[in-house]
């Protein structure tokens, strides 16, 4: 074996192995590490989408309330006033697209609409009373509606989502009701349709997120795909921990919603008692970490076989050397 192959060996291998183990090692270091953070990071925005769900809502329960407290307090209410009310509500809540007003039978003005109710559809505001439309319908009365049933009793609360006759679309309502003097006289009620709602429940940059609420019941109160919404989340396939799940919840998940692989970040809302699922592409989430981590340790190796090579040269150049002395 000649000396400069003998350099080569005691060179190069060495100097191989430990840059082949630095880059493993700094792989797996900065791949766990990023990965941790990319995953808190879809998690934070998950929270964030959550906690604006959460905020809308929960002023739809305290508008709800406070509109409440004032038909309870305002013994007699103009037709007129009545549907400047209803069309100010719509106007000051950004999720709500329909309010009613459906007095008890016992309270129902002989001049007035029985239920009036506003909504707005391609940002135009109507207006019809939900006795004469559900008659007209063929529906059973608006007293005999859960929405209507559930405040009349002195309760208030979301009801499960439902399809709103009138409104013409899927809709869940948060129902209120008016007392006076111990009694219920009327049935405040607002509309949130739910088609639209699903356009609020993007995450951060994550465009390809796929956004899932779950309401009691353990079913979808949105869904991308609508023919879902009020099916058990196990129609979808779904985690079980779309019908419960602890805030911070993070799942990977190899074929869920389509196929591909995801990390679906589950938040609660707990105003109305659903939970927010976000299912993130998994590439989205990881991908440009994994591709920043390939560069680091690319440039390790680069930087590797430059140093090699310079120790090469350097070392053909002594052996080279040797040989000529050797020679004299």
């Amino acid at each position: 074996m000649t000396l400069r192959t003998k350099l080569v060996l005691l060179l190069l291998f060495p100097l191989a192995i430990v840059f082949t183990a630095l880059g493993y090692m700094q792989h797996v270091a900065m791949r766990d590490a990023a990965i941790s953070s990319a995953k808190e990071h879809a998690l934070l925005l998950t929270q964030a989408t959550a906690r604006e769900i959460e905020g809308q809502l929960a002023k739809v329960v305290h508008v709800a309330h406070t509109g409440a407290v004032v038909l309870a307090e305002t013994s007699e209410i103009s037709e007129d006033r009545t549907w400047s009310m209803l069309d100010s509500l719509i106007k000051r809540i950004r999720l709500v697209e329909g309010v009613s007003i459906a007095w008890a039978p016992e309270h129902i003005a002989v001049d007035g609409p029985a239920a009036p109710y506003a909504w707005r559809r391609d940002g135009i505001m109507h207006h019809q009373d939900l006795r004469v439309a559900y008659h007209e319908q063929g529906g059973v009365p608006y007293t005999e509606r859960k929405w209507y049933q559930m405040a009349a009793t002195g309760n208030s609360g979301w009801t499960a989502p439902y399809e709103g006759p009138v409104f013409d679309g899927l809709l869940v309502s948060y129902s209120v009701p008016v007392v006076r003097e111990g009694s219920v006289v009327a049935v405040l009620s607002l509309d949130i349709p739910l088609v639209p709602l699903q356009a609020q429940l993007a995450v951060g940059e994550f465009t390809k997120t796929s956004g899932y609420l779950v309401g009691p019941g353990d079913r979808f109160i949105s869904n991308p795909d609508p023919t879902l919404i009020m099916q058990p989340v196990s129609m979808s396939g779904g985690p079980m921990h779309l019908a419960s799940a602890e805030s911070g919840t993070l799942l990977q998940t190899a074929d869920w919603p389509n196929g591909e692989p995801h990390i679906v970040a589950f938040e609660p809302i707990p105003t109305a008692d659903w939970i927010f699922a976000a299912a993130i592409p998994e590439q989205d989430v990881l991908g440009p970490v994994l591709r920043q981590l390939a560069w680091n340790v690319g440039v390790l190796v680069i930087g590797g076989v430059f140093m090699a090579g310079i120790v090469l040269v350097m070392g053909l150049r002594l052996t080279g050397d040797v040989r000529r002395l050797g020679s004299a």
